[in-house]
């Protein structure tokens, strides 16, 4: 306790015995056999927090060396407690934005179907999302309308908060393009976000227009007839049929970016006719991109490639183990490079 005479000046009692008057403090101090006391607060922010005391049992004990030790005592407590202090701050506001992450990321989570919506839509199907921080730009979407099952995979420009909050928009105007609009060609599915995407981006925009964006792909599969449509914007999807694999290309132009700007430019749909067997895969560039524990080397397109068409005859249970196992064991202890979303499923 720091007597309320004490004000960040050194404060000296050389003879408690021969004092006319004595604080409690210094009455406990007496009690206890001491005859003098020199003594200096520490102040932090102008305030004093503590002290810093040296007791002896003899009369004017005090030399001025050891005045100059306690202030150089007290200087070095004062710095350790403003570190302690600001420790304290930093961990609670740490905490705070982990909070806010963590429910954001609730929200986000909420905002995509979960596996087993998938798995009913389609029995034999898979899906891999692991997102590199708590929140992350890539996304995936599916949903079924009469005999149709729409399903895509993005990924937004960053990670973290802004990619997902680009994640919120782009789900939204697709769900709005399909649900709302009643869209069926993916090609126009994906006209529709683009312009959706630039025109809310840049609406209040007087400055620099924003080109965030996305990749992504896009199918449509009928039930009934088994068609496939597919347009993508920077990706690829995958068929392995009769142990062949073949790999088709979307449109080379993302959402958003300069491209958003090119009103006469399409997006191909591409139309298949899938037969009983077929696996089809949907990817992001995440789980390519990752880099190899030992030679930082990318797992790459060929590797990933090699992997599917070696899996797909497995239940895609097991592609999915398969998948996530060959991921963990070539990034070893190296962290996750990018958002990973992957989907498959068997005809």
């Amino acid at each position: 306790t720091i007597p309320p005479h004490l004000k960040g000046d050194i404060f000296e009692k050389q003879d408690l015995d021969n004092e006319a008057e004595l604080s409690d403090e210094d009455k406990l101090w007496h009690s206890r056999g001491i005859k003098s006391i020199i003594s200096l607060p520490i102040m932090i922010n102008n305030k004093p927090y503590a002290s810093v005391n040296l007791l002896s049992t003899l009369p004017h004990n005090f030399t001025e060396q050891q005045k100059a030790l306690i202030k150089e005592i007290n200087e070095s407590a004062a710095i350790v407690i403003e570190q302690l202090m600001f420790k304290e701050i930093i961990s609670e506001k740490n905490k705070d934005i982990s909070d806010n992450i963590n429910y954001a990321k609730r929200i986000q989570t909420a905002l995509m179907p979960a596996e087993d919506y998938l798995n009913k839509l389609i029995p034999e199907s898979f899906l891999v999302f692991s997102q590199r921080d708590s929140l992350g730009g890539d996304f995936y979407w599916y949903d079924k309308i009469d005999d149709t099952i729409f399903m895509a995979v993005g990924d937004c420009t960053g990670h973290g908060v802004s990619g997902s909050l680009l994640t919120i928009l782009a789900s939204d105007y697709l769900k709005q393009a399909i649900e709302v609009k009643r869209f069926t060609d993916p090609g126009l599915v994906l006209e529709h976000l683009r312009d959706s995407m630039h025109g809310t981006l840049n609406k209040y925009n007087t400055g620099d227009e924003i080109m965030d964006g996305l990749d992504i792909s896009l199918g449509v599969f009928n039930t009934k007839t088994k068609t496939f449509m597919y347009a993508s914007a920077m990706q690829y999807f995958y068929l392995v049929r009769d142990n062949e694999l073949m790999e088709y290309k979307g449109n080379r132009k993302p959402i958003g970016g300069a491209a958003a700007m090119e009103s006469s430019y399409y997006f191909t749909t591409h139309l298949f006719q899938l037969q009983d067997g077929d696996m089809i895969y949907f990817t992001t560039d995440g789980y390519i991109d990752q880099l190899q524990q030992n030679s930082e080397k990318r797992f790459g397109k060929n590797r990933f490639k090699q992997l599917l068409l070696l899996i797909s005859d497995l239940p895609t249970t097991e592609q999915k183990k398969n998948l996530i196992e060959q991921h963990s064991k070539w990034k070893g202890n190296l962290p996750q490079t990018d958002d990973i979303c992957l989907i498959g499923f068997r005809v």
